[in-house]
């Protein structure tokens, strides 16, 4: 909690002291009441100026004037707090303002991706900010399976898509599904660009790692989740490459009988000396995870971004935890090289009172290519942006040098493990280039 945020938590406390010093004062209750939704609204115009959160079923702020950066992000998911404070101090590094256009970030969820709803929000989202004049550009989302609903509606709108951490390749590249990524773009011009390494570098570069760990066996399994697929079954062809022995593969759910149980004891019988895991954090991955380690504590697990945060080890409890290997995009910010990269890491220390996360940095290099983008076209309109930021090249960020490849994609290419000690994630190092 920053200083402003404990500020309040102690403001309302003490009207709280102060008015209920005699229980029963009805009149004291309603003057809290009112009290407190006045000290909440002028703090919270404080806390969020210029940053917009509301609700996709409420519809976009229309505000006269001002530029509207759509985020579309699920705000319940561990690693997003990170992602949206970093988006946050690039736009408040600029003022919110550019030229003479004044800016604004409207923030809309969409709900968490065990939600029956995700996509149709992701939906809902998309087609509000095509339908709003306003909106200028859309950072997000953070599920590929969602990239895939919004990614036409806004190619049609002619809108900048930018997305930190959507990680399926055949969002941007051919030879991963049907008809991809043409069938994202039917207006023939590409909207879409991404910032982090994608699922193919990820499967890839894990395959090498545990193929140095000289484990015998490899049962893989994922959550039935794009993502969890995609880094899986590309993990499980470089593997295969390089004659690693893969031992089974299972989605989670979808085995005949589709128990725990029944799974752990293909995996015994396989003589798995290690499980490698594709997913996220749900109660189907914990209950799997949980009971893999009570059971066979000596199988080695390893597993995609999408368990690397603190809420699994919290869920999975710190003894189960302990020992059980992730790999994710980025590096933690105490290894950043460059000014630009100490810089960033200082003002967010100093904003958000905590270091950023890996994946931190992906929004903040996504707000600032934006931002660069919508400078570079000297005004609000949405085809200028784009062409901007199709041309961006040798922009200079946290790592250094990076820029939009032909299909979208930047040219940062990182990939790290890290292992799991006493309660936390410990960063072990960068997986090959």
């Amino acid at each position: 909690m920053g200083k402003l945020e404990e500020q309040i938590e102690e403001g309302k406390a003490a009207i709280a002291e102060h008015l209920f010093e005699s229980e029963g004062n009805s009149l004291r209750v309603g003057l809290f009441a009112i009290l407190v939704l006045l000290f909440i609204v002028i703090t919270a115009s404080i806390l969020f100026w210029r940053v917009v959160g509301i609700q996709s079923d409420i519809g976009i702020r229309n505000t006269s004037g001002v530029a509207v950066i759509m985020v579309s992000l699920p705000l319940d998911h561990p690693n997003t707090p990170g992602v949206l404070n970093a988006i946050t101090l690039a736009f408040e590094e600029i003022n919110f303002k550019i030229h003479t256009t004044n800016l604004e970030l409207q923030i809309f969820d969409t709900g968490s991706n065990g939600d029956v709803l995700n996509e149709e929000q992701e939906l809902r989202n998309a087609t509000l900010a095509a339908e709003n004049d306003n909106v200028v550009a859309y950072i997000g989302p953070w599920y590929s399976a969602n990239a895939k609903v919004s990614m036409p509606i806004l190619n049609r709108a002619g809108i900048v898509q930018i997305t930190p951490v959507a990680t399926w390749p055949g969002l941007t590249k051919t030879g991963f599904g049907p008809g991809e990524p043409g069938l994202f773009f039917p207006s023939g011009t590409r909207h879409f660009f991404r910032i982090s390494t994608d699922e193919e570098q990820q499967g890839s570069r894990t395959a090498v790692w545990i193929e140095a760990l000289e484990q015998a066996s490899i049962y893989i399994v994922d959550d039935g989740k794009i993502e969890g697929k995609a880094v899986t079954d590309l993990f499980e062809h470089r593997a295969l490459k390089r004659e690693l022995q893969i031992v089974g593969h299972t989605t989670l759910g979808e085995r005949p009988g589709g128990s725990i149980e029944e799974l752990l004891v293909d995996i015994t019988e396989q003589e798995t000396n290690i499980v490698y895991f594709g997913g996220e954090v749900s109660e189907d991955s914990i209950a799997f995870i949980r009971a893999l380690r009570q059971e066979l504590p000596e199988v080695l697990v390893v597993g995609s971004q999408g368990i690397k945060n603190q809420v699994f080890i919290d869920r999975i409890g710190k003894d189960l935890a302990e020992g059980i290997y992730a790999t994710t995009f980025g590096v933690p910010a105490s290894l950043y090289t460059t000014q630009r990269g100490a810089d960033f890491r200082e003002a967010y220390v100093t904003r958000f009172e905590q270091e950023p996360t890996e994946t931190s940095v992906f929004g903040y290099e996504a707000a600032r290519a934006l931002i660069h983008a919508i400078r570079a076209s000297e005004t609000n309109d949405r085809e200028a942006i784009l062409q901007a930021l199709n041309t961006t090249e040798q922009f200079i960020g946290v790592f250094g040098p990076w820029s939009f490849d032909e299909h979208g994609d930047s040219t940062l290419d990182l990939v790290s493990a890290h292992i799991v000690e006493d309660g936390k994630y410990e960063f072990i190092g960068e997986l090959g280039r």
